[in-house]
């Protein structure tokens, strides 16, 4: 995966990817066309810190799951229908600039349908990409998920979950994505659908910190990648924007202290706790 990273992607992947990207990327880059993932579970779940390339390492798989027709339809899910919207964005602009089209030209092409003498688009909207060579993404909110929702007879063979929490979700709210996604989304999954569930822990009863702690009552074969911190063993003195970084070991070389320490300084020690450090019980109660 590496290798195709660069001959694609290089101005998005910069700098060596740290060893929880690599596993992130080899567990997908072994993925069939049907079944689980090469642990034999059919859900990875990784956990990483804030701003540490999670959304770009989701949105560029859809892509490689694309290229190597391991997947032909799949659905973007996030907490509001305008997220998985920004999102569907980001990955249409990785199709169709760069190098996609050299390498896959009929994956940065959109699906044509012809009726007698005239020809229209089927895809490549807000909420749809539909390539030329069939594959489709349907982007979906938790706050508008639709029952049975699918292309024809067609059902998702994977789906994304990325910012499906957010840090002031009420209880309600919680149960209400719950019930979205383990009665209307889940059940539409294809036989042999993997799910790829990506974000920090913002909420401490959250979706993902549940698949975390084992506290869900779905997505049972799964596989969890962390909570992987952007600093193991921080050691810090002083409080808010003073804060400053004493000891510790970055866990990606490219985010290193003073990338931290920055971050640290525009947004307080608190902040960088939370998003940076899964530090849940700091973002307080709703």
């Amino acid at each position: 995966p590496e290798t195709w990273l660069q001959a694609l992607f290089s101005t998005t992947f910069t700098a060596p990817l740290a060893p929880y990207h690599l596993e992130f990327w080899r567990w997908l880059w072994a993925l069939r066309a049907v079944g689980p993932g090469p642990d034999g579970a059919n859900t990875h779940v990784a956990v990483w810190a804030r701003g540490w390339a999670k959304s770009s390492c989701i949105e560029t798989g859809v892509i490689a799951l694309a290229a190597h027709s391991k997947r032909r339809y799949g659905w973007y899910i996030c907490s509001r229908q305008s997220q998985a919207d920004d999102h569907m964005t980001t990955v249409s602009d990785k199709l169709t600039a760069g190098k996609v089209g050299e390498w896959y030209p009929d994956l940065a092409a959109a699906k044509l349908q012809t009726v007698g003498d005239r020809t229209r688009q089927l895809g490549w909207r807000r909420r749809r990409i539909w390539t030329e060579d069939g594959f489709v993404l349907d982007a979906l909110g938790l706050d508008s998920a639709v029952r049975g929702a699918k292309l024809g007879d067609q059902r998702p063979d994977f789906m994304i979950l990325d910012d499906v929490d957010e840090e002031l979700d009420a209880e309600g709210t919680i149960a209400r994505k719950e019930l979205a996604l383990t009665r209307k989304l889940i059940p539409a999954a294809a036989p042999g659908c993997v799910f790829l569930v990506a974000q920090n822990l913002v909420h401490p009863n959250g979706l993902v910190t549940k698949l975390v702690d084992g506290r869900a009552t779905y997505l049972g074969s799964r596989t969890v990648s962390g909570p992987h911190k952007a600093i193991d063993g921080l050691v810090y003195v002083g409080t808010g924007t003073q804060a400053i970084i004493m000891g510790g070991v970055p866990t990606w070389e490219f985010m290193g202290k003073e990338v931290c320490q920055a971050k640290i300084q525009d947004a307080g020690i608190d902040s960088f706790l939370a998003e940076c450090q899964h530090e849940v019980s700091l973002l307080g109660e709703p």
